[in-house]
């Protein structure tokens, strides 16, 4: 950009607003990075002298099988120093053999090895993996034979998949499906990791840096070669609505309920009411446990409880508060004020109240609203011409009727059609289709699209005020955002771009 401070367009805007956008402009595209060459990462480069291994089946513990796995320059050392053979195995063919120890010869197991030369394999170098038996000793001994050839050593946590993300075997994106994916503890965080790791849910943001290259090199034809005939400033203009439907288009996915982060994380359900009404009762029914301590007095409650269960395939994590109602206790009230923060905070509500309610509840009701989930418990004891106010009060307050149940958390009646209700609700609140995959998965993809449609409206500005130049920078800043989000940065993409779509010089 200051590059360009010396072009008769940018001479010509003096004014200060045009000053106050370039500046902004400038510091927002510093680079972020210790390092700002084309394909950007987010680490320190690793030494490609180094040859890495590690237990990759999980935990030193008993199990049927355990498999090693050698990944560098040195991975065929590795292999015939362990197998005494002299030339190496079939490639991507299970081979059985003895394992030798190169410290003393003395034999370790026997088992199979398989040999993925580079770079086609999981981290794009040569990589061989020994599939043991295993026990512990096994385990242990066959790490110290590895240890003992030169150039090997111990990988780090997450170094395999570092490597395959430095030889472009997988985006930053994959990376962090991966991760989730081997993190999952219910079906759709499984399927949402999934869809990630295999690419699919980045297709979308490649689509628009695709979209957004092509656009910004129509601009850079207009600043470079606008005097030619075929390329006018119309081309530029052209350019304006087509950026217009980008930017809803990612408004609408910045605009989603932060499905796909709370799938990652958690589905927060806060369990909210008076006293003695049966929340703690109905926490440790949902948790099939006793998490919380049930008790006839009040206030037993203090603080927020929580539970994280597999509920109908999402993590849900269930939260019991405090008991609303008004107290001289200081601890007590400290817990009704988190009690309320966490109803507000709370994905899908529950409103617990008793089906006999005797007027206890009153400050509750303000609570209630067409989002809530209204809860009547203790049917075991129903009064039906109480329960009947107390459920046309409910219904005052805007709460849907199929958002109204009846249970008994003494006797459980009522509440398998209670347990199917919330069901219901978080499959149509948080389920997504592979037609409609959740994007956003992650906080920094968040931040990144935020900053790409901010670029974009700065776009939006310039060209409304003829100023090309800083347009054109616009649509690079929004461009690098959405190179971020994958890990990877290459300018030189344009150029292509450019060449193909005019006949410069012609």
């Amino acid at each position: 950009l200051m590059l360009r401070g010396n072009c008769p367009s940018y001479r010509r805007n003096t004014k200060v607003q045009h000053h106050l956008r370039c500046k902004k402009s400038y510091q927002r595209d510093l680079p972020r990075h210790k390092d700002d060459h084309p394909i950007r990462t987010y680490h320190e480069p690793l030494s490609r002298d180094d040859t890495i291994f590690s237990l990759a089946s999980g935990s030193i513990a008993k199990s049927a099988v355990a498999i090693i796995r050698v990944s560098g320059s040195e991975a065929k050392s590795a292999v015939l120093a362990l197998t005494n053979r002299k030339d190496l195995p079939q490639e991507r063919i299970a081979t059985l053999t003895n394992l030798y120890s190169p410290i003393n010869g003395e034999k370790l197991d026997r088992g199979m090895i398989i040999w993925f030369p580079g770079p086609r394999s999981f981290t794009g170098e040569d990589v061989v993996e020994f599939h043991l038996h295993g026990g512990r000793a096994v385990i242990a001994d066959t790490l110290a034979a590895l240890g003992s050839i030169p150039g090997l050593s111990v990988a780090k946590p997450g170094e395999f998949t570092r490597r395959a993300f430095q030889n472009q075997k997988m985006d930053l994106m994959e990376v962090e499906g991966l991760s989730d994916l081997i993190n999952a503890d219910t079906e759709a965080q499984r399927r949402q990791a999934l869809r990630q790791f295999e690419g699919k849910t980045g297709e979308k943001f490649k689509e628009w840096r695709k979209t957004l290259l092509t656009h910004l090199a129509h601009v850079e034809a207009v600043i470079d070669f606008g005097d030619d005939d075929e390329i006018g400033y119309e081309v530029a203009r052209g350019v304006v609505p087509k950026i217009q439907e980008l930017q809803e288009s990612i408004k609408f996915h910045l605009e989603d309920g932060r499905r796909g982060e709370k799938v990652r994380d958690g589905i927060s359900i806060g369990i909210f009411g008076s006293p003695n009404v049966g929340k703690s009762s109905l926490i440790n029914e949902l948790a099939q446990r006793d998490v919380a301590i049930v008790s006839s007095r009040p206030g037993t409650t203090r603080d927020v409880v929580e539970v994280t269960v597999n509920f109908a395939g999402f993590p849900v994590i269930f939260g019991d508060t405090a008991g609303i109602r008004e107290s001289e206790d200081e601890i007590e009230m400290e817990g009704i004020s988190r009690a309320k923060k966490r109803f507000f905070d709370s994905d899908i509500q529950l409103c617990v109240l008793d089906v006999n309610d005797t007027g206890d509840s009153a400050e509750i009701y303000e609570f209630l609203n067409p989002k809530v989930v209204a809860v009547l418990n203790k049917i075991d004891t129903e009064d039906r011409i109480k329960s009947a106010e107390i459920y046309r009060k409910i219904l005052e307050r805007g709460v849907l009727p199929e958002k109204i149940f009846k249970i008994s958390c003494k006797t459980k009646a009522g509440f398998q059609e209670f347990l199917a209700g919330i069901q219901d609700l978080v499959q149509k609140s948080f389920e997504t289709t592979s037609q409609e995959t959740s994007l956003i998965t992650r906080a920094r993809h968040r931040q990144e699209l935020t900053s790409c449609l901010e670029s974009l409206e700065n776009f939006q500005d310039m060209m409304s005020m003829d100023d090309i130049l800083l347009a054109a920078e616009e649509l690079r800043s929004a461009i690098k955002c959405l190179g971020r989000i994958s890990g990877r940065v290459d300018v030189d993409e344009i150029l292509g771009v450019i060449f193909s779509d005019f006949c410069i010089g012609k």
